[in-house]
């Protein structure tokens, strides 16, 4: 039979800080961030409305419906488009058996 070999010991780490880094001036804690001055933003005041702003909001809502109208449009002219397009490999699937 044979014999087990013993493992060899490891040393141990040693945690000990060298004397010459307790020694220094920047053994000690280091605090990075100084306090930052607080910024005050004042609120803008509010400006008065006047027919010029009015209208332009009026503009800006016939606008928006617009493209609402014309996103729709699209999607919709896309669905009937690619309907035959579905339909088409629906069949060639049936026809193939799966």
């Amino acid at each position: 039979m044979e014999k087990h070999k013993k493992a060899p010991t490891r040393r141990k780490p040693s945690f000990s800080v060298p004397e010459e880094v307790l020694s220094s001036s920047q053994a000690g804690w280091v605090y990075r961030t100084e306090p930052k001055p607080a910024v005050v933003v004042a609120a803008a005041a509010p400006q008065p409305r006047t027919e010029d702003s009015s209208l332009v909001d009026a503009a800006a809502g016939a606008i928006a419906a617009g493209m609402a109208a014309v996103s729709i449009a699209f999607i919709i002219g896309l669905r009937v488009v690619s309907l035959p397009i579905g339909l088409g490999l629906r069949l060639f699937r049936a026809a193939a058996g799966r």
